[in-house]
């Protein structure tokens, strides 16, 4: 199963955000990969691939994306392979890296009607989502890329109410210059007495649905319409005729509860589904030498980077 990820509608926003794109294919593999540019380093990068059929043809695609990143002069290829064996990459000369996708997420199958998938939930959601109803509480799927500006104007209210630091507003509206008009990604909001209260953003590859990003106002916390509008999404996935809804995701189990991911990861699981593990980033040196420069940079820049968010989270309490 292809993941959002390896779409040609992924590319095309990435191609369209001025990005060099690579797509290889032969019998029975895949992939599409970037070749990026960062400081210290040129790589080559194949989001949650490459996809292939069985443990040959997954070989012989990695084999591909070395040589091609040897082709573009690249220092390393990064690869996050969702199906390949841990002893095919470390054969092949691939390290483990800080994983850049999510290494788990949960995913719900939502084949059924949608009483089975509100059963699935935990007590408190069907709860919400009965007082959402009795609110009246309205929802609403949008695949206009004008309305990207509903999403935003709660993504900024989230950024000053947390100190996170979302995408561009250009990203989020050339995403949905590219992707809205294909139906690749659309915008599912709740509106309170016609106001818009809570938004998500998915993507959808036909068969999964995925769960991208998601901001709501302050105001109507109480309400907590951003957990019936992820109930109206797993609606909405069944009705278009997606077997699975992917909510792109989640904490390991054994985390603290102090854990980044901790509070959006028991989110995530109120809503049923099946934790999915994968096994991460890995990396494959093409020059040594400047691959270890690259992540000596990264140490430094993560280091500096914590001590940033500390000293914020210090003056905001």
């Amino acid at each position: 199963m292809k993941h959002f990820l390896q779409t040609e509608a992924w590319e095309a926003f990435q191609q369209a955000q001025q990005r060099h794109t690579v797509r290889r294919a032969d019998k029975g593999w895949q992939y599409y990969g970037i070749i990026e540019h960062g400081r210290l380093n040129h790589r080559l990068y194949v989001p949650y691939g490459p996809e292939a059929d069985n443990d040959a043809a997954q070989e012989a695609a990695l084999k591909d994306i070395i040589a091609t990143g040897r082709q573009y002069g690249a220092d390393f290829v990064r690869v996050d392979p969702r199906t390949t064996r841990l002893e095919q990459l470390q054969n092949l000369g691939f390290r483990k890296a800080k994983s850049l996708q999510p290494d788990r997420t949960i995913i719900n199958d939502v084949t059924m009607d949608h009483d089975a998938i509100l059963a699935n939930a935990k007590q408190a959601v069907r709860y919400t989502w009965r007082k959402n109803q009795k609110a009246g509480v309205r929802f609403h799927n949008s695949y206009e890329p004008a309305d990207i500006e509903i999403f935003l104007d709660m993504i900024h209210d989230v950024a000053k109410r947390t100190g996170m630091q979302p995408h561009s507003d250009g990203y989020f509206r050339q995403m949905a210059e590219v992707l809205f008009p294909r139906k690749a990604a659309g915008l599912m909001y709740a509106t309170l007495e016609d106001k818009p209260v809570a938004s998500l953003i998915f993507f959808s590859d036909g068969t999964t649905m995925a769960y991208a990003h998601a901001a709501s106002y302050t105001a109507q916390r109480n309400l907590s319409p951003a957990t019936a509008l992820v109930v109206s999404a797993l609606f909405y996935a069944h009705d278009t005729g997606h077997k699975f809804f992917d909510f792109y995701g989640i904490a390991p189990d054994d985390v603290p509860k102090d854990h980044p991911w901790a509070g959006f990861t028991h989110f995530k699981k109120s809503f049923g589904g099946t934790p999915v593990d994968y096994i991460g980033t890995w990396e494959k040196p093409l020059h040594p030498l400047r691959y270890r420069l690259y992540h000596l940079y990264q140490a430094l820049y993560q280091h500096v980077r914590s001590l940033r968010q500390a000293s914020y989270r210090r003056s905001h309490k």
